[in-house]
């Protein structure tokens, strides 16, 4: 473990967690230990480096203020592309997506509105994330098996390949880039998009923080908060949901492969980088957690 926790009171709280979630016997340790026993682990591994991808397909969507995100991007989808005339000429690009939650619902909408599946790309670098993905291939979707930054590379190569109206990312932007990358990959999808087009980023947003004690408090109090609201549910799922949560807040507090970051933080980088943003709260709506929570963001260049 290469990571270790500043925040001493934050690694107590961790493991307090950890009992209630899982049971009277957690051992943080042990835990932490087989999450990463591997700090070399091949490239096309991500999110099943500390999620059971398969328990995730079949709980995220009880997941608090998931649908309601989800449903806030169709719309702002719809109402994009019911601009245009000749919609088969809209590409749509989903970044990161995973098994697929999101970019179901996308074929849903683009086939109401006559648009080709053929114009559908989506791309995630995680090789059991993939293979979920694979599937939508036989109804015409690309699948493009590695990583955002490999993907724009290759299509930012090409200006002719920067054709783009549409890009889209849900629970991902915060596991495509590490803290001191963060506004350079908005740069590089910024690049990727229509000067007309739009980038529409539903996610998870924490606190604003100035020290890594500070990042890791932020970070504890919005995964708390998600945990607790699963637990007070009282049902199976909602009890494997939380236990999913306490596994990425600690992929997030150790830096294994999720950065999530304040939406202040966020709006500053898109500002100096040209992007105009549009930011739609989903919840929690009353400021239990402060500014923290799921958020829809949309992108558009200015000028």
């Amino acid at each position: 473990m290469k990571k270790q926790l500043v925040n001493t009171k934050i690694r107590k709280k961790v493991h307090r967690l950890g009992k209630q979630v899982f049971d009277a016997g957690f051992d943080l340790d042990k835990f932490l230990s087989e999450i990463t026993e591997s700090d070399e682990l091949t490239s096309n591994i991500e999110m099943s480096r500390y999620i059971d991808v398969d328990t995730y397909h079949r709980i995220e969507e009880n997941h608090p203020f998931y649908v309601e995100m989800r449903a806030e991007i169709i719309e702002q989808i719809n109402i994009y592309i019911t601009q245009f005339k000749n919609r088969n000429r809209i590409e749509i690009h989903e970044f990161g997506a995973g098994t697929g939650l999101l970019t179901n619902e996308i074929i849903k909408l683009i086939q109401k509105a006559g648009i080709s599946l053929d114009n559908l790309y989506i791309n995630d670098v995680d090789i059991t994330c993939v293979n979920y993905l694979n599937k939508l291939t036989q109804q015409g979707v690309n699948v493009f098996p590695g990583s955002i930054q490999e993907y724009l590379r290759i299509k930012n190569r090409n200006p002719d390949d920067t054709v783009v109206n549409i890009s889209v990312s849900s629970f991902a932007h915060d596991h495509f880039a590490d803290y001191e990358n963060q506004k350079h990959l908005l740069e590089q999808i910024k690049r990727f998009i229509k000067p007309k087009g739009i980038y529409i980023l539903g996610g998870e947003f924490i606190q604003p923080f100035n020290s890594e004690i500070e990042r890791e408090e932020s970070l504890f109090e919005y995964h708390n908060y998600i945990i607790q609201t699963a637990l007070s549910r009282k049902t199976i799922v909602d009890s494997e949901l939380a236990k999913l949560e306490f596994n990425a807040l600690v992929s997030g507090l150790y830096l294994i492969g999720d950065f999530k970051t304040s939406i202040q933080r966020i709006e500053a980088d898109a500002q100096s980088v040209g992007f105009k943003t549009d930011i739609v709260k989903i919840g929690p709506k009353e400021n239990i957690i402060g500014s923290a929570g799921i958020y829809v963001i949309s992108f558009t260049a200015n000028g």
